[in-house]
């Protein structure tokens, strides 16, 4: 009988002293131990479904770093900025407010300036703050001329 966290973005069983999932990057420091004589109880056969359709049904937002290609998985409600959700990220980026951003998954991913300094940018249009403008993948989202997303 062995014991394992199982990733809940890319369902990855791992290590129980594991604190990041190394196939997706997720935090997985919180999530239960799992036994895998359990899991070979429940087990059903696995539905066929894109990596997309797996983070659009768990409402995870996954956006790219443009300059570095670090990838990062956002949840619903969550806010970007030097001092909100990646702040260790961000806090290279001065042009970068402290509360930048905030992402929403309501019938599609949205994106809302939370009247920033120096102002959110979608597909190198200003956004207008504290409103909501849908984003889809393959956009890009800047906070400031270097600190640029791509939507995936």
């Amino acid at each position: 009988m062995s014991k394992v966290k199982i990733c809940p973005v890319c369902n990855l069983e791992n290590n129980i002293s594991a604190i990041l999932c190394p196939q997706c990057g997720t935090d997985i420091s919180g999530v239960p131990v799992t036994d895998t004589q359990a899991l070979e109880k429940n087990f059903e056969a696995p539905r066929e479904e894109s990596s997309d359709t797996v983070l659009e049904s768990k409402k995870i937002l996954q956006l790219e770093s443009v300059g570095t290609g670090k990838i990062f998985y956002i949840d619903s409600g969550v806010t970007l900025g030097r001092e909100a959700e990646e702040k260790d990220f961000l806090a290279d980026f001065p042009t970068v407010s402290r509360k930048h951003a905030r992402f929403f998954f309501s019938d599609g991913w949205t994106v809302e300036d939370l009247n920033s300094t120096n102002g959110t940018w979608l597909n190198e249009k200003k956004l207008s703050p504290c409103k909501k403008f849908k984003i889809n993948p393959g956009d890009q989202i800047a906070l400031s001329h270097s600190c640029v997303f791509r939507v995936q």
